[in-house]
């Protein structure tokens, strides 16, 4: 396929556009998350790691459903395949959001949420690509 200076512009124009879609919706997921985590530590008192977890997989779903909704829209991949995909990377990532939130608290000496909202932003970037180009496979 030849690549035309109007196709570069239509492949970014669509690429700013998915990306904008996803943040929004992944920043409002986010904030329900930071939520559940205050919830979960200071009123029903679970631990650190587990709040994480349990707010994240929370979130995770309903960030799936929006997603599935709003910014993946016009995917011709089927729901099954596409929240087995989600599932799988949600549960892998379960464990490694308290993982790095413990160790940037460790190492650094930064606050949990501090170190939620780093853990945030390089999930969320990864979780874009994965999303975009093999799950939905829709740019």
């Amino acid at each position: 396929m030849n690549v035309t200076p109007s196709s570069h512009e239509s492949i970014l124009n669509r690429f700013v556009s998915r990306l904008s879609s996803y943040s929004v919706v992944g920043f409002s997921t986010f904030l329900i998350d930071l939520s559940l985590i205050w919830v979960f530590v200071n009123l029903v008192k679970l631990s650190e790691p587990i709040a994480l977890g349990a707010a994240f997989l929370i979130a995770f779903h309903i960030n799936y459903l929006v997603l599935r909704l709003w910014v993946y829209r016009k995917t011709l991949e089927k729901v099954p395949r596409t929240y087995t995909y989600f599932v799988t990377l949600a549960i892998a990532v379960t464990f490694i959001i308290p993982t790095m939130v413990v160790w940037f608290e460790s190492l650094f000496g930064l606050e949990m949420f501090t170190s939620r909202i780093l853990v945030a932003t390089l999930l969320g970037m990864i979780g874009f690509s994965f999303n975009t180009f093999f799950n939905f496979r829709v740019l």
